[in-house]
C-alpha cells in the first residue's frame, strides 16, 4: 500500500476511539505517575469538600454527589484522570464526524492535541477535578453534530442543543466554552473559503453568536446564586467583572495584547514554539491557497474590480484567521481581571487539531502532499506527547523536592509550636523549584508556570500541605514592617526567626537553586 493512501485510510470509530484513548493515556502516564495534589486537591483529599458550587459551578457539584455517591469526595485517581481522557478522546471524534472527516491514520495523529493540550496538561493534573474539565469541553463538541456538513447550514436542532450543551459546559468549567468558538470560527473560515458570500458568512455567523451569547447570559444570570462562602465568592466575583460600556474596547485590546504577549514567552523560545508558528504559516497558506483557487468568486465579489474583490475576501479570511488564533482566550476578553493561569487555555488544544485537519490533502492530491501532512501532523502529535511526559517528570521531581522541604520543616515547626504555643507561619518566600526544572524551566516557560509551588508567600495550599505532614498551622498572614524578628532555628535549608507572640518566621535558602 502507497504510503499516502494508508495515511487516509479509514478505521472503524472504536478502533479510532481507542488509538486516541491509548495515545492520551501514554502523554498522561508520567503525571498519573507524579500522583501529586494539584492544589484544590489537597482540601479536597483532606476536607473531603467538593465546594464547585461556590466558584460558580453547580452542575459540577452536582455531578460530584453523583459520581461519588455523596457530598463529600475521596482521592479516586487515577480513574478520575482516566474517565477524563476517555472524555477527550470522545470529544476528537466527535469533532471529527460533525466536521466531515473521516477516521484515518493522519486524523487521528491531528486530534492528539485535544487531549494533550499544552495547556490543558493543566487541568487533567487535578485528580477530582479533570472529569467535569474535560466533560465541559465534550459538551461544546455535541451541537456540531446537528449542522450539516460542510456547516453551510445547520440542523433544526443545533440551537436549542447549543444553548443548553453552552449553559451546561459553563455550569461545569466556565473556561471549556472556549471550544465552541474555535470549532464555530473554523466553520465559518472553511465556508468563506469555499465560496460563501458576505451575507452567507454574516447569516451563519449570527446562527452560532446567538446560541453562544444566550448561554453565557443565563449562565451570567443565575451563577450569582452559588458565589457564596469566603473562599471563593471575593475570588470569583472579582474575575467574573466586566468594565463599562465606554471602556469595553480598549479592555479588549489590552486583554488580546496580553494574551498574545503570553503566548510569545511561552513559544518564542523553544523548538517546540517554532514547530507550532510552522503550523500555524502552513494553515494560514492552506486556507489562502484554497482562496486563490476561486478566482471566479473572486471577480464576482469585487464587481468592476477583481482585484478589489480579491484583497477583501484576502482580508476577511485573516481576519477569521486572527479571531481563531485568539479563540482560547474566549470571553476572558470581555473581563476587568482575565485569569491567566494556563489551565483556562484549554481550548487551544482544539485549534491545533482544527489547524492539522485544515491540511487534510483532497482526493486530487498528490502522494507527496499527502505525506507532508502526515509527516506534520504525527510530528506535532510526537512533541506534543514529549512535553506531556516532560510535564509530568517536572511534577514528580518538585514532589520530591517538597517532600525533602517538608521533611525538614514539619519537625521543627512543631517544636516551636509547642514550645512557644503559636501556631501561626508567615512564609517570606518559596520553597522553590527541584534543580531539575531549572534547565526545563528556561526551554519551556510554560512548565514552569504549571508546576506550582504550594509552600510559598501569601498561598494557602502551602498550609494545607504542612498539614499533611503533621503540622496544623494557620496563616499567619503579613509580617508587619517593624516586625523584631528573634532566630529560633537556622539550617542550610531554612532559617526559622519568632516573630514575638505573633508568628513564627520561615525564610527558605537557595531558593533559586544554583545548581549550575
Amino acid at each position: 500500500m502507497r504510503p499516502g493512501r494508508f495515511l487516509f485510510s479509514q478505521v472503524k470509530g472504536v478502533h479510532a476511539f481507542f488509538a486516541l484513548f491509548f495515545s492520551y493515556c501514554l502523554g498522561m502516564l508520567s503525571i498519573l505517575r507524579a500522583d501529586r495534589l494539584y492544589l484544590d486537591d489537597m482540601g479536597r483529599a483532606l476536607y473531603a469538600y467538593a465546594d464547585w458550587a461556590p466558584a460558580g459551578r453547580p452542575l459540577a457539584e452536582l455531578l460530584s454527589c453523583i459520581f461519588f455517591l455523596g457530598a463529600g469526595t475521596v482521592d479516586a485517581s487515577p480513574i478520575t484522570q482516566i474517565l477524563a481522557a476517555a472524555q477527550l478522546a470522545l470529544a476528537a471524534l466527535l469533532l471529527c464526524r460533525a466536521l466531515g472527516f473521516g477516521f484515518s491514520p493522519f486524523v487521528l495523529a491531528a486530534c492528539i492535541p485535544i487531549g494533550l493540550s499544552p495547556y490543558g496538561l493543566e487541568n487533567l493534573s487535578y485528580k477530582f477535578d479533570a472529569p467535569f474539565m474535560a466533560l465541559s469541553q465534550l459538551l461544546c463538541v455535541l451541537p456540531f453534530l446537528c449542522l450539516r456538513r460542510g456547516g453551510r447550514s445547520g440542523g433544526k436542532g443545533f440551537f436549542p442543543a447549543s444553548v443548553l450543551c453552552l449553559f451546561s459546559s459553563a455550569s461545569i468549567y466556565q473556561a471549556g466554552m472556549n471550544v465552541y468558538p474555535a470549532v464555530a470560527l473554523f466553520i465559518c473560515l472553511r465556508a468563506f473559503v469555499a465560496g460563501a458570500g458576505g451575507r452567507s458568512l454574516a447569516r451563519l455567523g449570527l446562527r452560532f453568536v446567538l446560541p453562544f451569547s444566550l448561554a453565557a447570559l443565563g449562565y451570567a444570570f443565575q451563577v450569582s446564586y452559588w458565589l457564596t462562602g469566603e473562599q471563593y465568592g471575593d475570588y470569583v466575583t472579582r474575575h467574573c467583572a466586566t468594565p463599562s460600556f465606554w471602556r469595553l474596547p480598549g479592555k479588549v485590546f489590552a486583554n488580546t495584547g496580553d494574551y498574545l504577549s503570553l503566548l510569545y514567552r511561552d513559544w518564542g523560545g523553544n523548538s517546540l514554539g517554532a514547530l507550532l508558528l510552522l503550523l500555524f504559516f502552513c494553515f494560514c497558506a492552506a486556507f489562502l491557497r484554497r482562496a486563490a483557487r476561486r478566482r471566479k468568486g473572486f471577480a464576482v465579489s469585487g464587481g468592476r474590480n477583481p482585484t478589489s474583490g480579491v484583497m477583501r475576501r484576502c482580508g476577511v479570511i485573516l481576519a477569521l484567521i486572527f479571531c481563531f488564533l485568539l479563540s482560547p482566550l474566549g470571553v476572558q476578553a470581555l473581563l476587568e481581571f482575565p485569569v491567566w493561569s494556563p489551565r483556562t487555555f484549554c481550548a487551544f488544544g482544539t485549534v491545533l487539531t482544527l489547524m492539522l485537519l485544515s491540511l487534510h490533502p483532497g482526493r486530487k492530491s498528490g502522494n507527496c502532499a499527502k505525506i507532508s501532512a502526515g509527516l506534520l501532523a504525527g510530528f506535532v502529535g510526537l512533541q506534543l506527547l514529549l512535553f506531556a511526559s516532560v510535564y509530568g517528570n517536572m511534577l514528580s521531581a518538585q514532589n520530591e523536592w517538597e517532600d525533602l522541604q517538608l521533611s525538614r520543616l514539619a519537625p521543627v515547626i512543631w517544636a516551636f509550636k509547642e514550645e512557644k504555643g503559636l501556631d501561626r507561619v508567615i512564609f517570606t518566600n518559596s520553597a522553590g523549584y527541584s534543580p531539575l526544572m531549572f534547565r526545563v524551566g528556561r526551554r519551556f516557560p510554560l512548565i514552569r508556570r504549571m508546576t506550582v509551588v504550594p509552600l510559598t508567600r501569601n498561598m494557602r495550599w502551602g498550609y494545607e500541605q504542612l498539614r499533611i505532614y503533621g503540622a496544623a498551622v494557620r496563616d499567619g498572614k503579613t509580617l508587619p514592617k517593624d516586625a523584631r524578628l528573634v532566630l529560633y532555628r537556622d539550617t542550610p535549608y531554612f532559617r526559622l526567626e519568632e516573630c514575638p507572640g505573633t508568628a513564627a518566621v520561615v525564610t527558605f535558602k537557595d531558593i533559586e537553586g544554583r545548581a549550575d
